[in-house]
């Protein structure tokens, strides 16, 4: 007995097709926000790890915070740590995909591959950033500065990846504090996501949203600023005590007046007027106790 086949007719295979095209623009942004949010994730547990890495540095080193005595190296004060990590993968943050060759290109040649700033060659921004203050010089974070002695060598080499560089010492060099005397340890910045590039600090200017870095910035600051903040509006932070977590950006106020402080090029009397960056910027100072220490709460001008 002949059978007759049965097939699917034109109508039935375009509403088949209609409605995978409905269920792959329903699940593909579902996707890319799962993707998201596990780089996220992952990088706040690098934060962490960092975070615990210097913890262990202080107790090794007689309770003194990182010092930085050259120009240069990459990820600068945690690279410094980098032995209690064993994993260099640690120090890049998922969420700066921002190319080194074109950042190479507009910021600087130490960015390229085989640069004193990419020795390994990494393809991306390293995307972390040290505490050194909400102003690069103001000595209200977890450095202060101090003059290299009359007479003491300019330079020194440093073996990066089977390559021997020749770094600059630092003039003023930025010298650690004392790790317990931070007032408010589970309130004090310690690192996080940067927009910075080489010496990758984390002031106002480094982490503000690009809008406030005039009509026309450069292509440097273009780049290094691309999908900034990190993670939409929020960062992923370490504070001193140990603790990490993702905190909101403040992306709208431009204006914020802060003492600079006891840096050694920065006078107390001298005002540093950058964005206003975090909701609470007093998150800055290793000797808050908080009160309005440099104007961090309110932003107001020099009361003397």
């Amino acid at each position: 007995m002949n059978q007759k086949l049965k097939a699917f007719t034109l109508i039935e295979l375009l509403v088949v097709i209609a409605i995978i095209a409905i269920l792959a623009a329903i699940l593909f942004p579902v996707f890319a926000q799962a993707k998201q949010a596990a780089k996220k994730t992952q990088d706040l547990s690098n934060v962490k790890q960092m975070t615990l890495a210097h913890i262990m540095y202080w107790g090794d080193a007689d309770d003194v915070t990182v010092t930085s005595f050259s120009n240069g190296i990459p990820g600068d004060f945690t690279f410094m740590v980098q032995p209690y990590m064993k994993n260099r993968a640690i120090m890049l943050s998922p969420g700066r995909t921002v190319s080194m060759a074109s950042v190479g290109a507009a910021c600087s040649a130490n960015l390229l591959p085989g640069g004193i700033d990419n020795p390994w060659g990494e393809n991306s921004l390293w995307g972390y950033g040290y505490n050194t203050g909400h102003d690069w010089n103001d000595g209200q974070g977890l450095v202060t500065e101090v003059d290299r002695a009359p007479g003491d060598p300019a330079t020194y080499d440093i073996t990066l990846n089977g390559r021997t560089y020749t770094v600059n010492y630092r003039n003023p060099i930025k010298v650690g504090k004392s790790a317990t005397s931070v007032n408010s340890p589970a309130q004090t910045l310690l690192l996080g996501n940067t927009a910075d590039t080489i010496v990758q600090g984390m002031g106002r200017g480094d982490i503000s949203d690009i809008k406030f870095d005039g009509p026309n910035p450069d292509a440097c600051t273009r780049l290094r600023k691309a999908n900034w903040p990190t993670w939409g509006d929020s960062i992923n932070i370490g504070f001193v005590d140990g603790h990490a977590k993702n905190t909101k950006m403040d992306k709208n106020i431009g204006s914020w007046r802060m003492l600079a402080g006891s840096g050694r090029r920065s006078g107390s009397s001298v005002i540093r007027d950058a964005p206003k960056v975090f909701t609470n910027p007093c998150i800055y100072f290793s000797d808050w106790d908080g009160g309005n220490t440099g104007n961090c709460q309110t932003g107001d001008a020099d009361p003397s």
